[in-house]
């Protein structure tokens, strides 16, 4: 494994840790958890704004049928991204909405939940300038193909938060246990996708496509 690969695959270890040592040190609850979890949806959705911009596969063209016959038209990178941002945005909304609704009820947005926040932007932006940049991802890949990558992380999301209400009628809220296992499943799930992706994008490079989140 590469000295760049190695970073990546650290500052996202130490970025899921963190969570686990708020509950440990840092009176954390549940509420806590899933604001933090909830998120990084957002910053994944940030990071993925700039991979469409910087994408340079072109799209497909659109067909439209006029008057004056059929019309093939090129999909703009602008109204895609700004599709994904509108789409993404009403879908992250509703999760907040959900979740503020049912789970989130205790919550103190302090100064160790933003260090938190930050940890997670910072580890997705290591991820995007090795991965992404240096490794010249972007060049085999159309902002298309972009747009349906945040929701698989976003899956993993939502496996979170189920599994979490779920430990939540099991035990007792105060109880440290369930919410460590919480976060180690995600972490798990974590490190699985990044090196999962990361190791098909080496495999199938030459034929462009393919990339790693």
């Amino acid at each position: 494994m590469k000295t760049k690969e190695k970073i990546s695959l650290i500052s996202l270890i130490i970025a899921n840790i963190y969570p686990i040592f708020g509950v440990l040190f840092l009176n954390w609850n549940l509420s806590s958890i899933l604001f933090l979890y909830w998120f990084e949806n957002i910053i994944i959705g940030f990071y993925n704004v700039l991979k469409m911009y910087k994408a340079e596969i072109k799209d497909d063209t659109e067909t439209e049928v006029t008057s004056a016959g059929i019309i093939n038209r090129d999909i703009s990178k602008e109204s895609t991204i700004v599709f994904f941002i509108l789409h993404y945005g009403i879908f992250t909304y509703c999760h907040q909405k959900i979740l503020f609704t049912y789970l989130i009820n205790d919550l103190s947005v302090n100064a160790t939940l933003l260090i938190g926040c930050a940890s997670l932007f910072i580890s997705h932006g290591i991820s995007y300038f090795n991965n992404y940049i240096k490794k010249e991802e972007y060049k085999n890949v159309g902002p298309k193909k972009l747009m349906a990558a945040p929701y698989i992380r976003i899956v993993t999301m939502h496996t979170t938060v189920i599994i979490g209400s779920i430990l939540v009628d099991i035990f007792n809220e105060q109880t440290i246990v369930p919410l460590i296992v919480l976060t180690i499943f995600k972490t798990s799930v974590d490190l699985f996708s990044h090196i999962y992706e990361h190791n098909k994008y080496k495999s199938t490079n030459k034929h462009g496509g393919v990339f790693t989140i």
